[in-house]
């Protein structure tokens, strides 16, 4: 019993090690051909300098209501319309909110394979990892919407509502990888993150492991390229709906139901928005019964 165990444990060193090999080579190459030393080139209507306290990105499929709800909440007015791929160029809108000045960017409408750059996906895409907040606009009665986009964005190196992981790689010039866990290991193995390491060239490192994580966490690490984002899922057109459906689609995590059409909820998108971004208020006194706000 001992003797099959010690192989059965062999073998799964074995297996993780080699799976770690194939995601890192995969990563590596994959990165290698949708970046081969990118060329700076800039497109007229994109380059948005950023502004006031925080920036929030529109994000959504065409024809969901983004340019709609720009005009909703800021004092932009963006062009919308009832057909798809209305607004072809990002505008740029401002919110006054609690002291505060936050800069929301109305997106072109991205499509299913934005990420292989469909209808100018990765640009869209790109300019959202700018953003402190991603505000994903959806049509609750497309189903599929919100995976594919998660989708779209995954694959953009941007991770939605998900902390940078507790994960820190020292190269070094000798002594081979040595890896410190200050907590078990549920979701791989150590040969798993060797494996991942030496995928990209990495053989000399001490490497320390603060949290349980993932070969793909690793991956994520050793890329550099992944942006961690806060995401709000704002699902608009919710008056046709049933009481069913609405009631349901409350409970999803992350979630605020809206109706740009009738004005539901709007001044609550407001504070959840400026809930989710966190922003702190300092107030510093400068001259007796005076008070100068601070937003950080």
């Amino acid at each position: 019993m001992k003797l099959k165990r010690k192989w059965q444990e062999h073998k799964k060193q074995k297996t993780e090690y080699h799976l770690g090999a194939l995601k890192a080579r995969l990563a590596r190459y994959k990165n290698e051909l949708e970046n081969p030393k990118i060329s700076h080139t800039k497109a007229d209507g994109w380059e948005v300098a950023k502004s006031g306290d925080a920036r929030i990105a529109l994000l959504g499929f065409p024809s969901v209501g983004k340019s709609t709800l720009l005009s909703k909440i800021t004092s932009t007015e963006s062009k919308a319309a009832e057909h798809e791929f209305t607004t072809i160029d990002c505008i740029a809108g401002k919110l006054d909110y609690n002291g505060s000045i936050i800069q929301i960017l109305d997106l072109p409408g991205i499509i299913s394979g934005a990420s292989s750059n469909l209808g100018r996906g990765r640009q869209v895409i790109s300019i959202s990892r700018t953003a402190d907040l991603i505000l994903l606009v959806l049509d609750p009665r497309r189903k599929k919407d919100k995976d594919v986009l998660e989708k779209e964005l995954f694959n953009m190196g941007i991770r939605l509502n998900k902390k940078k992981p507790e994960i820190s790689i020292n190269i070094t010039q000798s002594g081979g990888i040595c890896i410190n866990k200050l907590c078990p290991l549920t979701k791989t193995t150590e040969e798993g993150i060797i494996a991942v390491l030496k995928g990209y060239k990495i053989n000399h490192a001490n490497v320390i492991i603060k949290e349980d994580v993932s070969t793909d966490d690793v991956l994520d690490v050793i890329s550099k390229n992944v942006s961690y984002i806060k995401c709000l899922y704002c699902y608009n057109k919710t008056d046709e709906l049933s009481y069913e459906e609405f009631l349901k689609l409350s409970e999803n995590a992350n979630s605020i139901l809206i109706s740009c059409k009738n004005n539901w909820n709007i001044d609550d998108l407001k504070e959840e928005i400026w809930e989710k971004l966190n922003l702190t208020r300092v107030y510093t006194k400068k001259k007796v019964n005076s008070q100068i706000l601070i937003v950080l």
